[in-house]
């Protein structure tokens, strides 16, 4: 098990973090660019000088600033497998001998073989990094960072890159690798649609605050805050009764289902397709605007129409 509790000072705010990642689970850490996501990666693999607290793996300390002298292992001691956007290959060793760098186990072979295989390298051993396409050589990196049998993965958005395919394809590889692994990985990514694929938990990080930790289906259904809702893609917060009602266009349903939650009238303003869905904006009665409504095959709906919809269990803040 990882267990974090450690800060990290930044010039702007101070990063805390306080989780733990058993060795069963992929956990993700999401937010918006410059959240401080990198820097507790960074912090875990001993990159980050300044900071303060406890990390440890299997109860064995990486970092520990309370006791005196103070623990900051080097990375080289932590026995954390890396991979970061960039693949970071050596450029003057084949594709081989970057996989086999850092392996000291003679017994490595047929581990290394499994990873050949699974990354489908074994056409690319003998080619340098420079004649690597940008997803062949991410699969280096990634193939490496496992190579040494490390005891916790950190992946600092190594597919935000990558074409779609590719990385759907690579993040179903590393979903099957860990549990093969059964060891504790850290994620870091802005993308919801990469958390939700791959994680068993997310943690929300903004501006150096955990918001809101748990499952993906408890974070994204029942966000904490409206600044928790507006990250994982609620668009539009209304007032109902008193009450703020957030709004998330995939949990919107045409027709009124009033046992299902608050029933809203509007106009479709405009339709247009969204990676491979038909969608609709829609200007409601009641004042505001709902974007980019999904839309079921065989729903007939017409610019202009007037239209019912429901919102499916909205999560619901107090008004300020």
């Amino acid at each position: 098990m990882l267990q974090v509790q450690c800060e990290i000072p930044r010039r702007s705010f101070v990063i805390h973090a306080a989780f733990d990642v058993g060795e069963a689970e992929i956990f993700a850490l999401f937010g918006p660019s410059a959240a401080g996501k990198s820097s507790i990666l960074s912090a875990i693999a001993g990159f980050e000088p300044d900071a303060r607290g406890i990390v440890t793996v299997d109860g064995n300390p990486l970092l520990d600033t309370t006791r005196r002298p103070p623990l900051h292992l080097p990375p080289w001691q932590r026995r954390a497998g890396y991979v970061e956007q960039s693949p970071h290959l050596f450029p003057h060793l084949t594709v081989l001998d970057n996989l086999r760098f850092g392996v000291r186990d003679a017994d490595a072979n047929d581990f290394m073989a499994q990873l050949i295989e699974r990354f489908g390298l074994s056409g690319h051993l003998g080619e340098k990094p420079y004649q690597l396409s940008g997803g062949l050589a991410q699969r280096v990196a990634m193939a490496r960072a496992v190579a040494a049998r490390p005891r916790l993965l950190l992946l600092d958005e190594p597919l935000s890159a990558l074409d779609w395919p590719t990385r759907r394809q690579l993040q179903d590889v590393l979903v099957a690798l860990h549990r093969d692994l059964h060891i504790p990985v850290v994620l870091v990514t802005h993308q919801l649609a990469e958390a939700q694929r791959m994680a068993h938990r997310i943690g929300v990080l903004d501006e150096g605050e955990l918001l809101q930790m748990g499952s993906v289906d408890e974070v994204v259904t029942r966000p904490a805050t409206p600044r928790v809702a507006a990250l994982v893609g609620y668009t539009a917060f209304l007032p109902i009764e008193g009450r703020v009602v957030a709004v998330h266009p995939e949990r919107v349903v045409l027709g009124a289902r009033p046992h299902l939650g608050p029933v809203l009238t509007g106009v479709v303003e405009r339709m247009t397709w969204l990676e491979g869905r038909r969608v609709m904006d829609v200007r409601l009665a009641q004042g505001g605007r709902i974007e980019h409504i999904p839309l079921h095959p065989l729903d007939s709906v017409d610019l202009g129409q007037a239209v019912e919809m429901t919102l499916v269990e909205p999560p619901v803040f107090n008004a300020r």
